[in-house]
């Protein structure tokens, strides 16, 4: 793993708020050169699939009257970041890397959500700020 990082020029060691974009650009371009790995909720057979697609097509349904006005891809970049903070392994990772109870896992998501709920409604759209650059 370290050598992953060492690729991508990421390193944890001076981590700052201002650091912390341009260092998951670098991890994400970075790890975007590896082959995607195949996930279980893209087979129709596999369990939750279902309720998995039920709660994206809510989220979307949800967020589109709001934003209206805004691309298909930064409609899609919300709603996916709205999906990842309500998924299962967010709790999860909340709860046994974190260590928080599952009551400050929830407060800490539902934190997050309604920051993203408030810059949706504010038209602050997703895409090219904050120093990163352009996809």
């Amino acid at each position: 793993m370290q050598r992953i990082e060492d690729e991508a020029g990421v390193s944890y060691d001076d981590l700052d708020l201002e650091g912390l974009n341009p260092l998951v650009v670098r991890a994400f371009a970075h790890m975007a050169t590896f082959a995607a790995r195949p996930g279980a909720d893209q087979d129709p057979a596999a369990p939750g699939f279902v309720a998995d697609r039920r709660r994206r097509d809510a989220l979307l349904r949800a967020v589109t009257p709001v934003t209206a006005e805004w691309s298909d891809t930064q409609r899609l970049m919300v709603v996916a970041i709205l999906d990842i903070l309500w998924d299962r392994n967010t709790q999860d990772r909340l709860v046994n890397v974190w260590k928080l109870d599952p009551d400050q896992a929830t407060q800490a998501v539902t934190w997050s959500i309604g920051h993203l709920v408030d810059m949706i409604r504010r038209d602050e759209r997703p895409g090219p700020k904050l120093g990163t650059p352009p996809s």
